[in-house]
């Protein structure tokens, strides 16, 4: 807002807001808030996450009003317009892209990013647990998350191609002007409709604020999945039995959303005095999970338990393929993060990724020993709540 505006003190704000030691505060302060509501109240922490999203829904919703409601000539104009202050130009920059309209490969290097529309897909499935209707609760976190993700992913690429040309698009990354990427205001759809709208303040002020909710509702989905997972994992044997633990008073499972805010705040500083490039291909360890998935799939049905065997079959053969693509790319193309520019390894991304993957593997070996000396056979789980 300050660069398109030519506020000098909203860029010094905003750079005061972006030292480590302010992002650090920040971001336990919020998450401190957040677990709060969701360990006072569990209903409130879901009615929480939905006030986010709907907020952060007006932000995209004005946003597309202005990709969609500018003529294309209107918003190529205004952009030209205010990138001649940098001496720059929407031809100049159009003009520097050379290559194909379509190319294999490049969608193919470019599949990593979709991982991030992932967690929402697949936390909708874990959500959709909440709806008592089995029906509907199946269609709500299986097709219809994929679905509605995709339409909009889709609809927002055409939309921004349709205002700004194909070739601005593309060449947009690589010739941006270096003194707005310096301060964060790179091309983007909500960057180009700021601009677009940079004579209405109000506006642009409402549209940027609202559209930042979703990284507060993606801190929440993130709290109430992971809690999730820590309770599960703990009402299993396989974590301490002391995390599953629900509080009578507040009946929220405090350990385990304690346990999942806390164990975000050592990344918070890692990307407050790092950045978040060097944590980037620490993605793979999710698609390693989902490729494992996949590989269960095939197993599940080769035994005969599948309802649907050759479906199963050929569902978890191209899940596995594909997120065994994703982690290979994830883990050795140098430009998602593993590593640095020089060719030499990123040991912290790279230390992360092994330290996870071995406390995987080796936490339900130690459980199964701990709880064998105990009398308990751990293992009577998959007999008690078998997969079906």
């Amino acid at each position: 807002i300050g660069a398109v505006t030519g506020s000098q003190s909203i860029v010094a704000l905003a750079s005061n807001l972006a030292s480590p030691t302010t992002i650090i505060t920040l971001s336990v302060l919020v998450l401190a808030i957040i677990t709060a509501v969701d360990v006072l109240s569990p209903k409130n922490g879901f009615r929480l996450l939905a006030a986010f999203v709907g907020v952060a829904l007006v932000g995209t919703a004005m946003m597309a009003a202005v990709l969609l409601g500018f003529t294309p000539a209107a918003l190529r104009s205004s952009v030209d317009s205010f990138l001649s202050t940098y001496n720059s130009s929407y031809s100049a920059i159009s003009s520097q892209y050379h290559g194909p309209y379509v190319s294999l490969p490049a969608l193919i290097l470019l599949l990593p990013f979709i991982s991030f529309s992932l967690p929402w897909i697949n936390n909708a499935a874990a959500f959709s647990g909440e709806i008592k209707n089995l029906r509907r609760s199946a269609w709500m976190g299986t097709f219809m998350p994929a679905l509605i993700s995709g339409l909009l992913l889709a609809g927002f690429s055409g939309a921004y191609y349709r205002g700004l040309g194909f070739n601005f698009s593309m060449a947009a990354p690589g010739s941006w002007p270096s003194a707005l990427n310096s301060i964060g205001a790179t091309p983007n759809m909500l960057t180009i409709a700021t601009i677009a709208m940079r004579g209405s303040p109000v506006y642009i002020w409402v549209m940027n604020l609202a559209f930042a909710f979703w990284y507060l509702a993606a801190v929440q989905q993130t709290i109430l999945s992971i809690s999730r997972y820590v309770f599960g994992l703990s009402f299993d044997r396989v974590l301490p039995t002391r995390l599953a633990d629900v509080s009578e008073r507040f009946h929220s499972p405090v350990i385990s959303l304690l346990v999942a805010a806390l164990g975000s705040i050592p990344f918070i500083a890692v990307v407050a005095y790092t950045n978040f490039a060097s944590v980037f291909s620490t993605t793979a360890l999710g698609m390693l999970f989902f490729a494992f998935v996949g590989i269960n799939g095939v197993v599940y049905a080769l035994r005969g338990r599948a309802q649907m065997k050759g479906v199963t079959i050929v569902s978890g053969v191209v899940t596995a393929v594909f997120f065994s693509a994703l982690t290979y790319m994830f883990l050795f193309m140098p430009y998602y993060g593993s590593y640095l520019p020089n060719g030499s390894p990123n040991w912290l991304s790279l230390g992360l990724i092994i330290f996870f993957i071995v406390m995987g593997a080796l936490l339900y070996p130690i459980s199964k020993a701990y709880h064998a000396r105990r009398g308990i056979d751990v293992s009577l789980i998959f007999r008690e709540l078998p997969p079906e």
